[in-house]
């Protein structure tokens, strides 16, 4: 039989805790809850603000928002849309395949601590600024500009594509394949490991501490 919790309202949902052995569905203006937790998938949907402080799901979790502000997040593939801001202090996707990627595309910046997926990882918005990212596979950054301390995959091929402003990654990545970098402006960075290929193109100034290609 189902075991779902399934909220739908034409204002604000605000709750505390909500827990679901199979899915959790809210709907609403604006949606603020404390703590999540759904067995298989949950389901996110306001014209306006998604908070949530603690975010727990067996499968996927889907945002789609006019802004998200999220605490910390254990998901499966975790999708996120919004015409605002993202926020996010942690997100780390994982499943028994292990192959659970992260869509996050933000018509404002998307900020973030820590961001850890077991397969492809995307970030898509006006500016894309955090601490780590790191994708098992392949790692996709396009925005206005890029401002990172780290971005790493395992086992994938890492872009950055800033459109308007540069890219600054303290530290950047890729164990196994190359990275690609095109930007807008200057680029910045003072370690770039690559397994593969590294190719840079800035509109303005590029500053490198360490560029490695191949593991040499």
């Amino acid at each position: 039989r189902p075991r779902n919790v399934e909220i739908s309202t034409g204002g604000a949902i605000a709750v505390n805790t909500v827990r679901a052995i199979a899915n959790v569905v809210l709907s609403g203006g604006s949606i603020d809850v404390g703590a999540l937790r759904a067995g298989v998938t949950a389901g996110l949907t306001a014209t306006g603000l998604v908070a949530v402080d603690s975010l727990s799901t067996g499968n996927a979790a889907t945002v789609n928002a006019g802004s998200a502000n999220i605490g910390t997040a254990s998901t499966g593939v975790f999708t996120s849309t919004t015409t605002g801001q993202f926020d996010i202090t942690s997100l780390t996707t994982s499943s028994e395949g292990g192959n659970d990627d992260v869509i996050v595309t933000a018509g404002g910046a998307i900020n973030f601590g820590a961001i850890d997926g077991s397969r492809i990882v995307r970030l898509n918005g006006a500016s894309i600024n955090g601490g780590t990212v790191i994708a098992a596979a392949a790692l996709d950054l396009d925005a206005g500009s890029v401002s990172l301390t780290r971005a790493e995959s395992a086992n994938g091929f890492i872009t950055i594509d800033s459109t308007t402003g540069g890219v600054s990654v303290d530290e950047l990545v890729a164990a196994t394949f190359g990275i690609t970098v095109n930007s807008a402006g200057a680029f910045g960075s003072n370690s770039i490991e690559a397994g593969g290929s590294f190719a840079l193109t800035a509109a303005t100034d590029a500053a490198l501490g360490v560029a490695n290609a191949g593991n040499a």
